[in-house]
């Protein structure tokens, strides 16, 4: 019974207003719930503060409701003791509602929520920036802090949603403000802790990290140190904690590993074998379910593990892969995404024919696939030892005109078209080529460039 009168609990500590509008929201929501409309009727006139425990006890509330006596089994009590129950739950939801047609900013990060949620990033942009404006700390208490961090970190999504390039300086400052209205909180408490250690000679027992927490901690090494070992403390955290983390959580950690895993691949001496492990993260974040959850797959994650998988020569697994993934891409770039990574694939397993055949007249709108398809095209040129001479002027060409547009691709094209024409002109030495490639480390297809260099013989005349 017990159970039942949280729902006289939390009447209570209505005011007047309120039980009223409540009985306006029952009135409208639930019409036809006559037998909890009756219970509600009898006891609102007990609210606030105008309790008569005689009069609410449930076998003289049956009689009143009910005009009856009640029968001495629980039959007749479990009418009341339900209807308790659905007003608990009306009356939570009445005010959650009233919550947020009162309070601005509960209603606009719910609605923030939604929008993310559903993936409408145009329209979630839009709404951030609207809120960005606003109002909403009054007064710098905890409760301030708390919106602040809520938030900002809806703000640094749209920061760093796809469409946009956001400067570091805008990005530190909403770092900042999360940080220090953090730090607040924590201090908060802990000076309270330390008030009652004091006051109740209260002796804490052992701190316990949380997984989450040290998983953080050690990304924050591996981002800021750059060093491999932090790399190898973090994959065996997420290996022992992961049945703990959530989807979402787990494919923002998974994502980082990736960034630094796929750097990696593009350093001299160990790429292989970081190509392998980048390929291993790829299908365990496949595997956690974490691309179904989420019911996408953004166009680049899915090149990136196509030219992984590529690399580590699993070819097998890279058919199964676009089988079932592709159709997490969005439709309006499926089939130019299916038709890069086919290519990509062919490359490596040097059917150079196919591949130019693949590359030579499609028209894509997303400028990295015309990069890809660009460099894809050249190389098996290369490989079948045909002339170069107007294609690699023509991408050149290209490539300066788009330099204005996502500069860092363009310049990591353009620094492996001048060590490509060097390695087909045949005139420099092999140690001016390897001495461009040690200047170059953001070159595209670093690798196969390297490997060409391995077996480079220089010719004076051609």
């Amino acid at each position: 019974m017990k159970k039942n009168l949280k729902f006289l609990t939390l009447m209570n500590a209505l005011n007047e207003e309120e039980i009223a509008g409540f009985g306006k929201y029952l009135a409208v929501q639930y019409p036809n719930e006559e037998n909890a409309l009756k219970v509600f009727r009898y006891y609102k006139r007990f609210f606030p503060e105008r309790q008569h425990p005689g009069k609410m006890d449930l076998s003289y509330a049956f009689k009143k409701i009910y005009q009856k006596e009640s029968d001495a089994g629980i039959r007749d009590q479990k009418r009341i003791w339900n209807a308790f129950s659905k007003l608990y739950q009306w009356l939570k939801e009445y005010l959650v509602l009233e919550k947020m047609r009162s309070d601005r900013f509960v209603l606009d990060m719910l609605w923030l929520n939604v929008l993310q949620e559903k993936k409408l990033n145009t329209e979630y942009g839009r709404e951030v920036i609207k809120c960005h404006g606003s109002s909403y700390y009054a007064f710098y208490d905890v409760a301030a802090c708390l919106k602040e961090i809520t938030f900002e970190l809806h703000f640094k999504e749209q920061l760093t949603m796809p469409a946009h390039k956001p400067d570091d300086a805008t990005l530190h400052a909403c770092l900042w403000k999360v940080e220090k209205a953090a730090e607040l909180i924590r201090l908060k408490m802990e000076c309270e802790r330390l008030s009652l250690y004091k006051v109740m000679s209260y002796t804490p027992g052992m701190e316990e990290t949380k997984p989450l927490l040290q998983i953080y901690q050690k990304i924050h090494e591996l981002i800021s140190e750059d060093k491999v070992a932090h790399y190898f403390d973090l994959e065996k955290l997420v290996h022992q904690f992961t049945a703990l983390i959530p989807p979402a959580e787990l494919n923002i950690i998974l994502r980082t590993m990736q960034n630094f895993t796929s750097r990696m691949t593009r350093r001299e001496g160990d790429s292989v074998s970081w190509a392998l492990r980048y390929h291993e993260l790829n299908k365990s974040l496949l595997a956690k379910d974490v691309v179904a959850w989420q019911n996408n797959m953004t166009a680049a994650n899915f090149q990136n593990i196509v030219n992984v998988a590529c690399i580590a020569a699993d070819f097998e697994w890279i058919h199964q892969f676009m089988a079932d993934y592709s159709p997490y891409l969005p439709q309006k770039i499926r089939d130019e995404n299916l038709f890069v990574a086919q290519a990509a694939v062919a490359f490596e397993q040097k059917d150079y024919k196919k591949v130019i055949m693949l590359t030579q007249k499609p028209v894509f709108k997303d400028e990295r696939h015309v990069l890809r398809f660009k460099l894809l095209h050249l190389r098996a040129l290369y490989e079948l030892d045909m002339d170069l001479t107007d294609h690699i002027n023509s991408f050149k060409t290209f490539l300066k005109r788009h330099r204005n547009k996502e500069t860092y691709r363009n310049e990591a094209a353009l620094s492996f078209m001048h060590l490509f024409n060097m390695l087909f002109q045949r005139r420099a030495t092999k140690e001016e080529m390897l001495k461009t490639l040690e200047q170059n480390p953001n070159m595209y297809c670093r690798p196969w460039i390297q490997e060409k260099i391995g077996k480079y013989k220089q010719v004076l005349y051609r």
